[in-house]
C-alpha cells in the first residue's frame, strides 16, 4: 500500500512537469521562432520480489516478479521542426527555410566573449593567417575611469608579455606578425589615467588558432563561445547601419562579424544565400557584399535556452576539442544550411490542437495518480481501524 502510494506521487509529480512544459508551448503559440517542447517519461527503479529461475528437465522456468515503483520524467526535448513562414514584406524580416540558426552577440555591446559586468572582455573581430584584430569591451560603470588598455599575449605555456599600449579611443587592437597555425591566448588589463591597472576588473582570456579556415571566433576561459543562436529573425538596421536584433545584439556574418552596409548604398535586398546586395545612388552594385552566417550543430538538442527565443552553445551541442567553426554560409548542400526567405518570419511550431490533447491526457493522468493515494489512505485507515 505504501508502494502505491509513492507510486502515485510520482506520477503526480510526472504530470505536473508536463503540464508545466505544456503551458509554456501554449504561452509561445505566437512567439516568433519558438520552438515547442515536449516530455517523456520512464519508469524507474522495479523492486525484485521473487527471482526467476532456469528451466530443468523436470520443470520448467519461472519468470521474475517484479513491482514497479514509478515514474521518471526520461527528457524534455526541444523539436526543432520548421514553424510556418509569415509573410510581413520587411526585407530585414529574414527567415531560415530548413536546418540552422542565425547568429548574434552575446551582449549588446557587440562583445563575443566575457562578462563586461565585472571584466574587461575581449573578441575576435577580424582574423587571417598572421594577424588578429581585438574588439575590446569595458566592463559597465567602471569605478575608475579606464584611460588606456594593455594587451598581453601569450603563445604556448610561455608567459604572457606586453604587445601593446593603447587609449580607449583607438580601439579594436590588431595585433600583427603572428605565426600561421600557432595558437595564442590574449588578455587586456583596464589601466587609469596614470597607467595603474584598475583592481577588480579581470580580463578573460581568449585562446586563438591562426587558421581563419577553423577558427573565426576564439575560444574564452569559460565555456561560452561568446555568441547566441536564435530562429527569431526580425532584425532592423541600427542608425550606424548595422543589422541588429530587437534587442540591439548585432547578428554575425559568415566570418563570426558583425553585418554592416556600406554608407554610401541607397538600396539593398537580401538573396537567399545570404548576401545583402547593395546599391549606390548611381544604379551600381556595391561590391564585397557581407554575407549572413548560420550556426549547424550535430545535436542542436544539446544547445541551452536563454530566453528570448536564444540558445548558447554547450559541449552536449558539438564537439569542442578544438576550436571550431559553427557559422557556414547559408543554402550549402555540403553543411546542410538552410535558405534565407527575406521578407518572412518564422513562426512558432505549437499545434494548439496537439497541445490541448496532450493537455487532456496530462490532466486525466494526474487525475487517476490522486485516486491511487486516496485508494491506499482509505485501506490504511482499514488497517489502522483493525484494532479499535
Amino acid at each position: 500500500m505504501i508502494r502505491a502510494m509513492y507510486s502515485g506521487i510520482s506520477g503526480m509529480r510526472g504530470f505536473q512537469t508536463k503540464l508545466d512544459v505544456i503551458s509554456n508551448n501554449v504561452a509561445n503559440v505566437n512567439t516568433t521562432g519558438y520552438k515547442l517542447a515536449r516530455t517523456t517519461f520512464r519508469d524507474i527503479l522495479s523492486q525484485t520480489v521473487a527471482a526467476g529461475t532456469v528451466p530443468n528437465q523436470d520443470q520448467g522456468g519461472i519468470n521474475a516478479r517484479q513491482i514497479g515503483l514509478g515514474v521518471g520524467v526520461a527528457s524534455i526535448d526541444t523539436i526543432f521542426s520548421q514553424g510556418s513562414a509569415q509573410s510581413t514584406g520587411v526585407k530585414t524580416d529574414l527567415m531560415i527555410e530548413g536546418d540552422g540558426f542565425f547568429v548574434v552577440s552575446e551582449t549588446a555591446s557587440g562583445s563575443a566573449l566575457g562578462n563586461t559586468a565585472n571584466k574587461t572582455s575581449v573578441s575576435v573581430a577580424a582574423m587571417d593567417e598572421t594577424s588578429v584584430t581585438l574588439d575590446i569591451s569595458a566592463p559597465t560603470n567602471p569605478t575608475t575611469p579606464i584611460a588606456q588598455y594593455r594587451i598581453l599575449r601569450a603563445q604556448g605555456d610561455n608567459p604572457p608579455q606586453q604587445i601593446g599600449l593603447i587609449n580607449v579611443e583607438d580601439e579594436p587592437y590588431q595585433a600583427t606578425g603572428l605565426t600561421a597555425g600557432e595558437t595564442y591566448t590574449f588578455s587586456v588589463e583596464a589601466l587609469d589615467a596614470d597607467g595603474n591597472v584598475i583592481s577588480g576588473y579581470p580580463s578573460e582570456t581568449l585562446e586563438v588558432v591562426m587558421d581563419p579556415n577553423i577558427n573565426q571566433i576564439g575560444k574564452s576561459s569559460s565555456d561560452s563561445i561568446g555568441l547566441l543562436f536564435t530562429r527569431a529573425g526580425n532584425f532592423y538596421f541600427d542608425k550606424n547601419r548595422n543589422l541588429v536584433t530587437a534587442d540591439g545584439l548585432f547578428v554575425m556574418d559568415t566570418e563570426g562579424k558583425k553585418i554592416t552596409i556600406d554608407p554610401t548604398a541607397v538600396a539593398y535586398n537580401i538573396d537567399e544565400r545570404g548576401f545583402i546586395v547593395q546599391v549606390n545612388n548611381k544604379g551600381e552594385q556595391i561590391e564585397n557584399s557581407p554575407q549572413i552566417g548560420i550556426a549547424k550543430f550535430a545535436n542542436p538538442q544539446g544547445l541551452e535556452k536563454v530566453g528570448s527565443t536564444r540558445f548558447r552553445y554547450t559541449r552536449v551541442a558539438d564537439a569542442d576539442d578544438q576550436p571550431k567553426p559553427y557559422i557556414f554560409k547559408p543554402d550549402t548542400f555540403e553543411k546542410g544550411t538552410g535558405k534565407i526567405r527575406s521578407g518572412f518570419l518564422e513562426m512558432s511550431n505549437v499545434d494548439l490542437g496537439v497541445e490541448f490533447s496532450e493537455m487532456i491526457v496530462s490532466q486525466r493522468g494526474f487525475q487517476a495518480n490522486t485516486r491511487i493515494i486516496t485508494t491506499s489512505d482509505e485501506l490504511l485507515q482499514e488497517v489502522v481501524n483493525l484494532k479499535r
